[in-house]
């Protein structure tokens, strides 16, 4: 190889190594340009998984104390520790008080609120099923419709969870006979 074309070589080789940094770093850029993008689906994503999120949260701090079977008030641990995290997350995104539950909600926790035992457990567990149906679609319509990938894997990661608590709910619904 001649002078001219070692030299060549070397000046292009330095280029292609200064670039690749700031040819990652765009498209790092990109990636969180995503990842920060809040359009109506983001929105209406985490606005509508902190109303029906805060309704499940409430509802179990009530069953950490009146339910009357043991793996009631355990779920109800899980729950609340589980809301209480989704709901810090989501904040620390879009920063906003839920807006309060629909009427059927407050009815549902005032009633809820006036009871104890076999009865509280009864109804706290078909809110929960039907408050985690609601979750479960709030994550499916946003992964359906969401381009921000920080809230999509957000969505896939609570799927996930809202999966297991519908199960779990029919499973101790079952077990009360």
């Amino acid at each position: 190889m001649d002078r001219k074309t070692f030299g060549t070589t070397m000046l292009m080789g330095s280029l292609g190594l200064a670039a690749a940094p700031a040819m990652g770093q765009g498209r790092r850029m990109g990636q969180m340009m995503n990842m920060m993008q809040m359009g109506p689906p983001e929105r209406r994503h985490i606005t509508d998984t902190l109303q029906v999120g805060a309704v499940a949260l409430e509802t179990s701090r009530l069953a950490q104390s009146r339910a009357q079977n043991p793996m009631v008030r355990q779920f109800a641990n899980f729950e609340v520790e589980e809301q209480t995290g989704i709901a810090t997350i989501l904040r620390e995104l879009m920063p906003m008080v839920p807006p309060p539950p629909p009427p059927a909600d407050r009815q549902m926790m005032q009633q809820l609120a006036s009871m104890n035992g076999a009865e509280f457990d009864r109804m706290y567990l078909t809110g929960q099923l039907d408050g985690h149906n609601r979750l479960r679609q709030i994550q499916e319509t946003y992964l359906s419709q969401g381009r921000n990938t920080h809230n999509r894997h957000i969505a896939t990661l609570a799927r996930g969870r809202i999966l297991e608590h519908i199960q779990d709910v029919q499973t101790l619904q079952g077990a009360r006979g």
